[in-house]
């Protein structure tokens, strides 16, 4: 019979098979070609007889055993497999590529997978793609959130993190931007800091919190400034600036800022101290954290 499409796979789809033996007046087991699923999918044959499943003959595995006498010399057995044991496996390789584009799984057709797109599986739950598939990546697409255990995360939430700091004091010149160092590292997945400088890897909303303390010396101002790619953004509506004002020596006061910055790929963020003491002045305690929160829908 001829048929549109690709051609069934051969260990799933195929005929009945039948095994023909011949008596020898002695023997009364016989190896099958294959293992039927029960008596009742085996059709035997002797000398043109039927015969009965379970009272003329018996299955275990392969092994057809003749219940009664053996067949006599000559006589012709014929064993038809009608089925078999569904292959757990299915077929080696199922090929849909010309056949069709996606698979659907459900009633009305508008949940499916599909790899229209070479090298590229999409997923699409309820008519909304959801899920895509490249290699070595796993993407939730916009508006799907990933639930843990009842905690629910934006897509690529958390995915930067860097924490680092200064072991010992640090100068700070008189009336002078100085650029904050952070090389004594505690976390900086992705190696996304270097040279005082963090580099934004992808996209996204970043949390930064900057601190120090000064090192026993009065000063009317100190302040953290925020760089965004060589230029300042200290005190603009996107950032803020660290200050603290008229301390006297002895005092160790936090110099800190925190700021929420969303940043392209590629933007850099530095952070700079400055105080006006009248002379050079150490801090000391310095420490950096940067976090990607995520993503704005």
């Amino acid at each position: 019979m001829s048929y549109i499409g690709q051609g069934l796979p051969s260990d799933t789809f195929q005929g009945f098979v039948t095994d023909s033996f011949t008596g020898d007046g002695s023997a009364t087991t016989f190896t099958l070609s294959k293992e039927p699923f029960s008596e009742d999918t085996l059709i035997v044959v002797i000398n043109n007889v039927i015969q009965k499943p379970t009272t003329n003959f018996t299955v275990s595995g392969t092994t057809l055993t003749i219940v009664g006498s053996a067949v006599a010399s000559g006589d012709v057995i014929y064993a038809i497999h009608m089925g078999g044991p569904l292959p757990i496996g299915g077929a080696s390789e199922l090929d849909l590529n010309g056949a069709s584009d996606k698979l659907i799984l459900d009633a009305d057709a508008d949940t499916t997978i599909s790899a229209d797109t070479d090298d590229q599986i999409d997923i699409k739950i309820a008519g909304a793609d959801d899920i895509k598939i490249t290699a070595n990546k796993f993407e939730l697409l916009s508006g799907t959130s990933l639930d843990m255990d009842g905690l629910s995360t934006k897509v690529a939430a958390g995915d930067v993190i860097f924490q680092g700091g200064i072991v010992g004091n640090v100068t700070l010149s008189n009336g002078t931007n100085k650029l904050l160092e952070f090389s004594t590292e505690s976390y900086d997945r992705g190696n996304n800091f270097a040279s005082g400088a963090f580099t934004a890897p992808k996209d996204g909303v970043y949390m930064f919190h900057c601190a120090y303390r000064p090192n026993n010396f009065a000063f009317d101002r100190i302040i953290t400034n925020v760089f965004k790619n060589d230029s300042t953004i200290g005190g603009q509506a996107i950032s803020n600036t660290g200050e603290v004002s008229n301390t006297n020596a002895g005092e160790y006061p936090l110099v800190q800022v925190t700021n929420l910055l969303s940043l392209a790929a590629g933007d850099t963020i530095k952070h700079y101290g400055y105080q006006n003491s009248g002379g050079d002045q150490t801090i000391f305690q310095q420490t950096l954290f940067v976090i990607r929160v995520g993503t704005f829908d």
